[in-house]
């Protein structure tokens, strides 16, 4: 009896750490629920679109917090990003090209800034089945800029347009949502 409550109780406790698990059938077979954001032969990123929090909301000045999960073909993992984007309206791609004076000008600024930085606060590794690889590991990196039409930017502007329902940049003809 008192082997039959420890078992009982240990697998209680691994319920929590079991039931964050990500699997590759899982993103693919729930497109609702995970939106793929990003492709390219190297691996895709879907957005959890449960996740999808906005914190800040004080134009030009927006933060929101989703999940992302990065599967990556050249490794056979899955890495669960939670993130935190910083958007400054005032700097996005639309007032960009009425500041900037020539086209060089333009493309000079935009690949710098585009008003949006990320943030990857917490990080965990998956295999395809969803079983535990690494972490989850917190991560105290200051905000990044991501480069356009990266996962990271893809993401970012997904989870604005699902806050907000309106592009932060205008559409890439990659976006689909």
């Amino acid at each position: 009896m008192i082997r039959f409550l420890f078992l009982f109780l240990f697998v209680f406790i691994l319920i929590p750490f079991t039931s964050n698990a990500i699997s590759l059938n899982e993103l693919r077979n729930n497109p609702i629920k995970y939106k793929l954001v990003y492709s390219d032969s190297l691996g895709d990123q879907y957005v959890n679109n449960d996740s999808i929090n906005v914190i800040r909301y004080a134009p030009p000045y927006y933060i929101i917090k989703s999940t992302a999960y990065l599967v990556s073909y050249q490794y056979n993992v899955i890495s669960e990003l939670d993130n935190t984007y910083f958007y400054d309206y005032s700097n996005n791609v639309s007032v960009l090209l009425n500041k900037t004076h020539s086209e060089a000008e333009f493309g000079n600024q935009v690949t710098k800034y585009a008003g949006v930085k990320y943030q990857t606060n917490i990080l965990t590794i998956y295999n395809y089945n969803g079983e535990l690889y690494e972490g989850p590991v917190t991560t105290n990196k200051g905000p990044k800029i991501p480069k356009i039409l990266s996962p990271a930017y893809e993401s970012a502007m997904y989870s604005f347009y699902k806050s907000y329902n309106m592009y932060f940049n205008l559409p890439s003809k990659m976006q689909k949502f």
